[in-house]
């Protein structure tokens, strides 16, 4: 199951592995409905509340759902970024794996993991097409944030704002708990509210509607949703939709089908709904069956212009 390897928890760590099962505890039980994300959630569930969770990248639900390892294609990706021309200065500590959670080393870049990589190939498309980075955002929203891996990459990265992660009841406990152990600024509510940095991880929606009104969050703002979007139901994915609206940049990628869904034509008229952004919708060579979808706002466009003169 993990790497039976693990000390004795520090009283910080026993803190946060409390937290975690406090949070699961009150969370309801799925046995009875057939959806294999419900089932998924009441396994991680059960290895939250009967394991040592400091090993959580090792437990089979994560490995099969959020920790992708090494892959068919991480040399490609990898090979990508070693060639970038920021690579040593900018990229290589960014990528640098932490151990917590006990990630699995990637055989062709063993300080970082294949996940990581993963991860940071999709930044690196993005900063490429746009000719900006990631850092220079000041508000991120992303749309599944699994364990909270990406969000901790743009912290590597140099991201100083404010980032929330909208996911389910269990994954943001998951996230909180994951951030806080690599002691990244995670936040209440309130802590939002106030203007605090650092990542809010929520599951309300009518939550986060009452965020939105601070009109300055999307001064320089960034949606993400790498696969997340493309595998929730239709009308979660409806309800959603109003919040996207505001944004000045768009990093999405999605599968062709899932669930019955074809996901090329539901993206086809996603498109059309935001009539003011610029989109660039292409197939991910190395990953058969998937696309990216980058967005980019006229808006954003006159913002860099000033901020670069």
């Amino acid at each position: 199951m993990g790497s039976n390897f693990l000390l004795p928890p520090s009283r910080t760590e026993e803190s946060l592995i409390s937290e975690l099962r406090s949070a699961f505890l009150v969370l309801p039980s799925h046995v009875s409905v057939e959806s294999a994300w419900l089932k998924n959630l009441d396994r991680l569930k059960n290895l939250v509340l009967n394991n040592d969770p400091r090993d959580f990248l090792h437990w089979d639900v994560i490995v099969k759902t959020m920790f992708i390892p090494d892959a068919v294609y991480t040399p490609v990706e990898l090979c990508y970024l070693l060639c970038l021309s920021d690579f040593a200065s900018r990229w290589r500590s960014a990528i640098k794996e932490s151990p917590f959670g006990s990630p699995a080393p990637s055989r062709y870049y063993p300080d970082s993991s294949g996940n990581l990589l993963h991860h940071a190939y999709h930044l690196a498309q993005f900063e490429s097409l746009y000719k900006t980075q990631v850092n220079d955002m000041n508000f991120i929203l992303e749309f599944g944030g699994g364990y909270g891996s990406m969000s901790r990459l743009y912290y590597n990265l140099g991201f100083s704002g404010r980032y929330i992660i909208f996911d389910l009841p269990e994954l943001s406990a998951l996230q909180r708990y994951y951030l806080k152990s690599l002691g990244l600024p995670v936040l209440s509510v309130a802590d939002f509210v106030k203007g605090d940095e650092g990542v809010l991880c929520i599951s309300d929606m009518h939550q986060l509607s009452s965020l939105f009104v601070d009109s300055s969050l999307f001064d320089v703002s960034m949606f993400i949703a790498t696969w997340s979007l493309s595998e929730a139901p239709v009308t979660m994915r409806s309800l959603f939709l109003p919040f996207l609206s505001q944004f000045n940049f768009y990093l999405l990628a999605y599968q062709e089908r899932f669930d019955n869904v074809d996901n090329i034509e539901y993206f086809s008229s996603f498109k059309d709904i935001f009539a003011d952004v610029v989109w660039s919708n292409f197939q991910i060579p190395h990953i058969p069956g998937s696309y990216y979808l980058f967005g980019n706002t006229e808006r954003e466009i006159q913002i860099e212009k000033v901020e670069k003169r």
